[in-house]
């Protein structure tokens, strides 16, 4: 009689998504691009989601991301989940940083205070360091008349006001970029 013998003899072992290489933070300058990339393996096919502040990035979907032009408001925490049959991974958080021109987050707000209480105005600001401040009063234009001497940092507390001191500030932020 005649015997057959099978042996199964796959050709690959299949596997989960595995991470080779993970992204890497980056710091790029306003308008530049910014690339992050990973390095997977496991049992194809892989799928890849690229994530932006734990939120889903539509059509970002292959192994790098292209963040073309960056700005200030694409900071933050990129990731990507790579998945297969088999299981999905996340990887960690990569950080991007981009150098660029202030942002004001928070404007001055205005104020009414009685004659002799300080009146303090502060702005929040969002950017590359150094950042320079210098308050204003009576418009936003750039003169240096309009200036106020001394008033460089993010707060401008007029001690002790009296009526002369009513008016209009404004602030201009800058920085190398």
């Amino acid at each position: 009689a005649d015997a057959v013998r099978w042996t199964y003899s796959p050709s690959q072992e299949e596997t989960p998504p595995q991470f080779i290489s993970q992204p890497q933070s980056l710091t790029v300058n306003q308008g530049d691009e910014a690339v992050f990339t990973v390095q997977s393996s496991g049992t194809g096919p892989l799928s890849y989601q690229w994530r932006y502040n734990a939120t889903d990035i539509p059509g970002a979907t292959a192994a790098t991301l292209v963040v073309a032009s960056a700005q200030p408001a694409q900071e933050g925490p990129y990731s990507v989940v790579v998945r297969n049959a088999l299981g999905s991974i996340t990887s960690d958080s990569a950080v991007l940083t981009v150098l660029g021109s202030p942002l004001i987050t928070a404007e001055p707000l205005s104020l009414t205070v009685g004659v002799g209480e300080d009146a303090d105005f502060s702005v929040t600001v969002k950017g590359a360091a150094p950042l320079a401040y210098q308050w204003r009063k009576e418009g936003a234009g750039l003169a240096d008349d309009n200036q106020i001497s001394g008033s460089t940092s993010p707060v401008l507390t007029i001690a002790a006001a009296v009526p002369g001191n009513a008016g209009v500030y404004t602030v201009v932020v800058s920085n190398p970029y």
